[in-house]
């Protein structure tokens, strides 16, 4: 394995930049393998070196063998997350790695996901198949804490021609990067219509799913829903040729296609012309299938990133009964950070529930100019000595506008781990520009044996901020 570093010297950043959400900037890790890195070299480089100057820090482009063994990437990551904690890891031909789920109707099956790389709580054992490796945990490193410390993206285009697909997109990402490629600020929505029979007022969810009152207005939202009468195959596909920053779709959803009899080759002759995907979908991101369907909408056209399942998951537009405003959707805190200049990897970080799934393509890609509100806390350390414990945190919001916590209360669970960790904050609401406030956090863990970071999510008309609070036991 080799390892090259494009960007900023993290150590010699300036002491008062505020350059991302990481204390002095966190770097990127790029995975891709000297086969596909000679084709690409020049395009490869250019990509790293857009991504370190937009996220002011380091991006390591890590070289390896097509047989190398992924117990030997995530040792890498975790190496370098000790030394500098990475934000993000994106993967181009990295071995596959899948995980068992129950499949509907019982038995178990695979579906691929990233986040064995980067879990830093189990050690993980690797079985190599024909399709990929299987991860499996091993053993809990000490304490309990929350698998999520960084994103992680792939980056692989399906089916045939793969070196073209990628040199095609690596060019489009820094065409806009540079201003050269730009899409209309709107968004599709694709929606049927029983995952909305519970609200009073169905296309007011559906529009707030979409991003009003975050990112867009009414007009810049385009709403199709279908019925088992009424399936308006063809009036979204034509739709899916027009520029808009996002198409999110709500459907029932297989790997090679989706509702209604919309196959991967549909969409490969469509060249879906949108930046961004979210797929609250089953099943369309297994990138383990040679030509599942969200790389196909991801490669086809102009697109530049998604987030899709492997897996068959539960989908939720927004709660049932009355629709009273846009925190009502799932989608709200992610369409919320992203207007606020975060990127991908980051809204969907820390947006907890809005959107799960896979990241694919490049996350480190934004829709609005990044801002940061200065937001400063009186400590930044817990101690959970017991069961439950409050504790109050002071908030001093130092910027010229007013700012508020919009990540709580949330949930933090280990999906291979009996322990339960929960956060709630009793927030101030609005914390008007140059005032303080206080927060009371109410933590809970089973056993007291939480170790890990928790972020506090502030937003405003000057941008975002995420602050992590440090909490032991």
């Amino acid at each position: 394995m080799r390892e090259i570093v494009i960007g900023l010297d993290y150590f010699n950043l300036d002491e008062n930049s505020q350059s991302t959400w990481c204390e002095k900037g966190c770097p990127v890790i790029i995975f891709v393998s000297y086969d596909t890195y000679d084709q690409l070299e020049s395009k490869i480089t250019r990509f790293a070196s857009d991504i370190s100057a937009d996220i002011s820090a380091p991006v390591y482009v890590e070289l390896f063998a097509l047989g190398d063994k992924p117990k030997n990437l995530r040792k890498k990551i975790i190496d370098l997350n000790n030394q500098r904690n990475v934000q993000g890891v994106i993967l181009f031909d990295a071995p596959i790695l899948l995980t068992s789920f129950v499949a509907p109707g019982g038995g178990t099956e695979l579906g691929a996901y990233d986040s064995c790389y980067t879990d830093l709580i189990y050690d993980y054992n690797f079985i190599r198949t024909s399709k990929g490796y299987i991860c499996k945990f091993n053993n809990l490193k000490s304490g309990s804490t929350t698998s999520v410390h960084m994103w992680y993206s792939r980056l692989l285009p399906p089916g045939e021609n793969k070196i073209e697909q990628l040199s095609d997109y690596l060019d489009r990402n820094h065409a806009y990067r540079t201003g050269a490629l730009d899409f209309n600020r709107g968004s599709l929505v694709y929606s049927d219509q029983e995952f909305v029979l519970g609200s009073d007022n169905p296309h007011s969810l559906l529009l707030y799913f979409g991003g009003k009152d975050t990112l867009y207005t009414d007009s810049q939202i385009k709403v199709i829903q279908t019925t088992s009468n009424n399936q308006n195959k063809n009036a979204y596909l034509n739709e899916l040729k027009k520029s808009y920053e996002l198409v999110i779709v709500n459907q029932h959803g297989c790997p090679t296609g989706h509702f209604y009899d919309i196959k991967a080759d549909e969409i490969k002759s469509t060249k879906p012309d949108a930046l961004g995907y979210l797929f609250y979908s089953c099943s369309v991101g297994a990138f383990q299938e040679d030509d599942y369907l969200a790389g196909r909408y991801l490669f086809s056209g102009n697109g530049l990133v998604a987030i899709a399942h492997s897996t068959p998951v539960l989908t939720s537009v927004g709660a049932d009964g009355p629709v009273r405003g846009v925190e009502d959707v799932t989608s709200y805190k992610l369409l919320n950070l992203l207007n606020h200049g975060a990127n991908f990897g980051e809204a969907w970080l820390f947006s907890y529930g809005a959107i799960s799934g896979s990241l694919l393509g490049d996350p480190t890609i934004r829709l609005r100019e990044k801002r940061f509100v200065t937001i400063e806390l009186s400590q930044s350390k817990v101690q959970l000595d017991s069961i439950g414990i409050i504790t109050e945190v002071t908030i001093f919001n130092h910027g010229s506008k007013d700012v508020k916590i919009m990540a709580h209360p949330f949930t933090l669970n280990h999906p291979y781990d009996t322990d339960l960790v929960e956060l709630e904050a009793e927030t101030p609401g609005i914390i008007p520009q140059g005032l303080s406030d206080n927060i009371k956090l109410a933590i809970e863990a089973k056993n007291g044996n939480f170790d890990g970071r928790l972020p506090l999510i502030f937003v405003g008309d000057e941008g975002y901020s995420i602050k992590f609070l440090e909490i032991s036991g």
